[in-house]
């Protein structure tokens, strides 16, 4: 085959593009869920999180256990999940820290209202959570014992699920 004078132009044009076009790295997204309630999936979640932080490690807490409400509060603005998924409050708007340097995005008790938040909210959420690949290293996502679509998506977006047990019966 002849090569005329662009060819090593074009040939390096092609790796450029195959590069750029190659899908950015994903933040990782660990949820953390247990077989029923009370068996520490929550304090799993948020434990492991701050532990990362403690070690240089650039971890989010995530509350999406819209069943039992908050544990660590709102943002400073009194934003949490919940207004995410209602009102289309930009993610990064609702990131706040804990007293021990924890980055959190806080839930709120909003069990009756599970079935409002649309597939398509939910998207928009994990994909906003996908933007904040650049600020963190891991999300961790507490769903506590949830069994509903919400949950499932979370799951289905997930790269690990942790599922805490416990040998006590029911």
């Amino acid at each position: 085959m002849v090569q005329d004078q662009a060819f090593r132009l074009r040939q390096m044009t092609r790796q450029r593009q195959a590069r750029h076009s190659a899908p950015s790295r994903l933040l990782p997204l660990v949820v953390v869920t247990g077989g029923k309630g009370g068996v520490g999936a929550s304090t799993i979640a948020y434990q492991t999180a701050n532990s990362l932080t403690q070690t240089g490690h650039r971890a989010l807490f995530v509350e999406a256990d819209l069943d039992r409400g908050s544990r660590v509060g709102t943002s400073n603005a009194g934003l949490t999940l919940v207004d995410c998924l209602q009102t289309g409050v930009p993610l990064l708007d609702v990131v706040c820290e804990t007293s021990d340097g924890t980055a959190t995005i806080p839930g709120a008790w909003a069990p009756s209202r599970l079935a409002e938040y649309s597939a398509t909210a939910q998207k928009r959420l994990l994909s906003e959570l996908q933007e904040l690949r650049d600020r963190f290293d891991v999300a961790l996502i507490d769903l506590g014992s949830g069994r509903n679509e919400f949950v499932r998506r979370f799951w289905g977006a997930a790269a690990m699920a942790v599922v805490v047990t416990t040998s006590e019966p029911t």
